[in-house]
């Protein structure tokens, strides 16, 4: 570069101003991004080709650089105002912008957030190098002590990213890459994530990921099988996302965003008859009423539903019988949360439910078996 195109340039001093009258002052976090207007080469600054490891970056550094020293976010905040052309930059590596790396950071504050989303609005949309290819709000879903109102905020300044696959549900339920279930389950804010995900995108309920190929119920199911016993209150928020799941997945297979008041828990979770289990390289593909754990959570959270008939006129019970639910594998607790449907007939098929055990591709002679020596009034019906 020659001396008088230097001399041309404005002191630094002059550039940052410049740079900041870039940004408009009421950009905000509820503002939703335009895609048709935004491109790579329309950024404002290009701070990669101008700026290296900026002073705004280094701040989120510190617990590495000095061990045990938190993240001074006040500092933060007041860089990004004085310096706002530093949250342009982005990684030449990885393609994670400032955005992104303060989403990695632990116990990130609303307020900084938010003044992040307000200076560089199109980092919202910006994916990383990487295989995962995340935006912001798949790094906030995925953090360990993720936050509503930080998903909230995101959504409601970028919905669209809701819809990119991975989708940020699988993101929040991926519990393989964040060490102890316990602790991302101990915490209720992963159930409000959980349904501000589901409420923007009911589909992604029953959407599979790429890796593995497993869709969010067959995930969680997993949970449910684990042989370390957790703690009521991780049971309790684990059994609050199984319930929105089975709720929405009800929803996105019925096509319709109204909530249906003859939807039961009991009989959505016996409907699940397809998930997939893995253990020791072998695959079990069963109802998810067989997960013990789950059931009796469920069962006793939920015991009304199973007097309760569905939209199609059936009780839990028949329902059970007709998916093949064994009797040592659940059927039994059905009946006993409700004893009186053994002698009550399907509206459908005008069976009761040992016939209805008896008959179909799920026939299984020993519930049969079971129902009729638990009431054997109903086989003298018969025979008298």
């Amino acid at each position: 570069m020659s001396s008088s195109s230097r001399d041309q340039q404005p002191p630094p001093q002059q550039q940052r101003q410049q740079v900041s009258e870039m940004i408009p002052e009421e950009v905000t976090a509820t503002d939703i991004i335009d895609d048709d207007s935004y491109s790579l080469e329309s950024s404002s600054v290009r701070s990669t080709e101008t700026l290296d490891a900026p002073i705004l970056r280094k701040l989120l550094r510190t617990p590495f650089e000095i061990p045990w020293t938190p993240i001074d976010y006040k500092a933060v905040h007041a860089r990004l105002s004085s310096h706002p052309e530093e949250a342009f930059w982005s990684d030449p590596f990885d393609g994670s912008c400032f955005l992104h790396e303060l989403l990695y950071c632990d116990d990130v504050p609303l307020f900084v957030v938010l003044k992040a989303i307000s200076v560089h609005p199109d980092a919202l949309r910006q994916r990383t190098f990487d295989g995962a290819g995340d935006t912001p709000l798949h790094i906030a879903c995925h953090s360990m002590d993720a936050k509503a109102s930080i998903v909230k905020s995101l959504l409601n300044a970028y919905r669209k990213a809701v819809f990119i696959e991975p989708s940020p549900l699988h993101r929040a339920l991926d519990f393989s890459r964040k060490g102890n279930v316990q602790d991302i389950l101990r915490s209720v804010e992963r159930v409000e994530v959980v349904k501000l995900l589901l409420e923007a995108n009911p589909a992604a309920s029953i959407e599979h990921a790429h890796d593995p190929c497993l869709d969010p119920m067959q995930w969680l199911a997993h949970q449910w099988t684990n042989t370390v016993d957790f703690d009521d209150h991780v049971y309790d928020h684990l059994l609050k996302i199984m319930k929105l799941l089975l709720r929405f997945r009800f929803l996105a297979r019925k096509h319709t965003s109204k909530s249906n008041q003859s939807f039961l828990y009991l009989h959505a979770a016996l409907q699940e008859d397809q998930i997939m289990l893995y253990h020791m390289g072998c695959k079990k593909v069963m109802n998810l009423m067989e997960l013990e754990k789950f059931r009796i959570c469920l069962l006793r959270n939920r015991r009304l539903d199973a007097f309760m008939c569905d939209q199609n006129a059936k009780l839990a019970l028949h329902l059970a019988a007709e998916r093949g639910l064994k009797w040592c594998a659940g059927l039994r607790d059905i009946y006993l949360a409700a004893p009186r449907a053994i002698e009550t007939r399907d509206v459908c098929t005008h069976m009761y439910p040992f016939m209805i055990s008896s008959v179909g591709k799920h026939a299984n002679l020993e519930t049969t078996f079971e129902l009729l020596r638990t009431n054997p009034s109903m086989l003298k019906r018969y025979i008298e």
